[in-house]
């Protein structure tokens, strides 16, 4: 048997920390937004074309789609078509893998000091590597960066797979632009530079037009770019999470690592022969404002300090050699760069996110189902954060109201009026009376909101399913009486259930609590999985002195919010 050479065992060493990161992505999917993608990746191969119009929608219906990142959603598509959910994951984990080993050249050090890096990088952007789109563009820009870093020493001809790289992004996310950002830092670099003025600069121009064009290559054309400059400074965007700029607290809660990626990168500056204004640094400081306005772009930062940072890691390890044996030091570096992704895993991820699935806790995937073979009358109100897997499960049949497509789609005004329809009762019912709504599926953070709230008071419309996730609540005009006795729960108003249950007295019921009662043990028996449907039969069983009950259902409140990582306390 022959044996493993010494560069064929180095590559396979590599192999650690990349697979290591990877199976950091190895989580359940908690977001409705990639179903949007995986469904829009079906129909591109279906029509075999790329949707110009909007076909998912009944607002924007046939109205100008103009953006969709048609070579990701095929990817997504075809993922799920091979292998469903674990079709997904093992895609996002092997993104990761490719993410992994693209750092490893950029950083440009020993397999210990990028181990290192790897491990810091991927625990200070975990939060930010949702199963979207958005993973490739942090592929992408780590790729760009690797061959710029190339062409800067000394190997000019790999500026030429630059528009290559920058087509394929176009087609992937919409993130390109910050790619000519990091082109031109380099540029005015090398332009600055006697020595790389004409080697570098020059090509580097014509690289960057053809870039440029390269990024219109794709189904949003010009608007790719233009968006893509003016994205960051949409104040209606910060009202989503992952839009809101970067607080201390956040900083902290979820990107902690970053602070020692930083630090090794200013010990990396310091090192010789390492120039103090250099395309590197403009880059370091430009993600970084990027990042304080939305700490969705950390992984962005985090790869802009990727090479600095593997200096200044190979220096302390260095410093280690008088003591330590150099294989021991770098071994140390290898495994304590896998330890970070380790705790990073399991102190960030709930228990419930661990493995392959969807996270049916955080998901519409049973409301769905209800729809899919419970259809109302009417045209869908659906809340923001539901539309992406409502659109996958139930669109074109049943066309949503809005998804995460915000302005490729959506208009700004639309977007932000949507989203406080839930909160503004005249908002919501606006939206319902403009767009012919029948029926309305509702996210339950958003139940208690005064919107929602009035719609549930109002004797036209009567709820029909609800559990951890979401509601359905349907215009009695646009369903028949034997849907209703079938599926309403007419006593049961979300937004006021605890408290009714919370009245509830032993002895002889009044008709308003007897029709309570029945609607709470009805839903228990049809949402058994639903933590929500248990807390609420508890307390009223403890209300009305009925202990056995109040036992079985008390348990089974601790046991699923064990099963889910979630803390509560049963009544």
């Amino acid at each position: 048997m022959p044996s493993v050479t010494a560069p064929a065992r180095q590559r396979l060493l590599w192999l650690i920390p990349s697979i290591a990161f990877g199976a950091t992505l190895l989580f359940r999917i908690a977001s409705s937004d990639v179903w949007w993608h995986v469904r829009t990746g079906q129909w591109i191969v279906e029509h075999r074309a790329i949707p110009v119009l909007d076909p998912f929608s009944h607002t924007m219906a046939n109205e100008s789609w103009r953006y969709t990142d048609a070579l990701a959603q095929v990817l997504y598509y075809f993922a799920y078509e091979s292998a469903g959910v674990a079709g997904l994951t093992v895609l996002h984990a092997a993104i990761g893998v490719a993410i992994a080993l693209t750092l490893g050249r950029l950083a440009g050090a020993s397999l210990g000091a990028s181990s290192l890096v790897i491990g810091l990088w991927g625990a200070s952007s975990l939060a930010a590597l949702a199963m979207k789109p958005q993973v490739f563009s942090y592929l992408a820009f780590a790729l760009l960066l690797w061959l710029l870093k190339r062409a800067d020493e000394g190997k000019p001809r790999a500026l030429y797979f630059l528009p290559l790289l920058f087509a394929l992004w176009s087609n992937l996310h919409r993130a390109g632009t910050l790619g000519l950002f990091a082109l031109g830092a380099y540029g005015l670099a090398w332009l600055f530079s006697a020595e790389k003025r004409r080697s570098l600069a020059l090509p580097a121009v014509g690289v960057g037009l053809l870039s440029t064009l390269a990024l219109t290559l794709n189904s949003g054309g010009l608007f790719y770019l233009l968006s893509g400059f003016g994205i960051t400074t949409r104040s209606d965007f910060t009202v989503l999470t992952d839009w809101q700029p970067l607080s201390v607290a956040t900083l902290v809660e979820r990107h902690l690592a970053i602070a020692p990626l930083m630090l090794l990168w200013l010990i990396g500056r310091f090192r010789p022969k390492t120039s103090r204004l250099d395309a590197e640094l403009l880059i370091v400081l430009g993600t970084a404002i990027l990042t304080l306005r939305t700490g969705r772009f950390m992984p962005f930062f985090a790869t802009a300090l990727v090479a600095g940072a593997a200096r200044g890691a190979e220096a302390l390890l260095d410093w280690t050699q008088p003591h330590v044996r150099r294989s021991l030091s770098q071994a140390a570096g290898i495994l304590l760069g896998v330890a970070i992704l380790a705790v990073a895993y399991t102190t960030r991820l709930p228990r419930s996110y661990w493995g392959v699935g969807i996270v049916e806790s955080r998901v519409p995937t049973r409301a769905a189902s209800f729809l899919a073979e419970h259809p109302p009358g009417g045209k869908m109100w659906n809340s923001f954060n539901l539309g992406g897997y409502l659109l996958f499960a139930l669109a074109p049949v049943q066309k949503v109201f809005i998804d995460g497509r915000n302005d490729t789609v959506y208009g700004g005004s639309f977007f932000a009026e949507t989203l406080r329809a839930p909160s503004d009762a005249s908002v919501l019912a606006k939206q319902i009376a403009e767009h012919d709504v029948g029926y309305v599926v509702a996210q339950q953070a958003d139940l208690a909101g005064p919107g929602l709230a009035a719609l549930a008071a109002d004797p036209g419309w009567e709820l029909v399913y609800w559990d951890d996730v979401a509601a359905v609540f349907v215009d009695q005009s646009r369903v028949d009486e034997p849907y209703l006795r079938s599926y309403g729960y007419p006593a049961l108003q979300p937004a006021t259930a605890l408290q009714h249950a919370a009245s509830l007295r032993p002895g002889p019921q009044s008709e308003a609590d007897a029709a309570f009662l029945r609607d709470v043990e009805r839903r228990l028996s049809r949402t058994p999985s639903s933590i929500g449907a248990h807390y609420l039969a508890a307390l009223a069983y403890r209300q009305l002195h009925r202990p056995q009950d109040y036992e079985r259902a008390r348990n089974r409140v601790l046991q699923l919010s064990r099963e889910r990582s979630v803390e509560i306390t049963p009544p």
